[in-house]
């Protein structure tokens, strides 16, 4: 369920897609930040950035899904 949501915000814009795919990259695929990082090209502290944007990119437009 959680993967038809991302699917749909892809697109919208390029910003949110490059969060989208450290939050796919993190907690699809299981890939530490540092490795996603060296994939990405960014520092680790942009990784972390666009993974915790991207959380809170999905739980805002989908308020119903519980997180802590």
């Amino acid at each position: 369920a959680i993967q038809r949501l991302i699917l749909d915000m892809q697109g919208e814009s390029q910003v949110l897609d490059e969060w989208l795919d450290v939050v796919i990259d993190r907690h699809f695929y299981c890939n530490s930040f540092a490795k996603i990082a060296e994939e990405h090209h960014k520092s680790l502290m942009d990784v972390k950035f666009d993974n915790k944007a991207g959380l809170a990119a999905i739980y805002a437009r989908n308020l119903h899904i519980k997180h802590h």
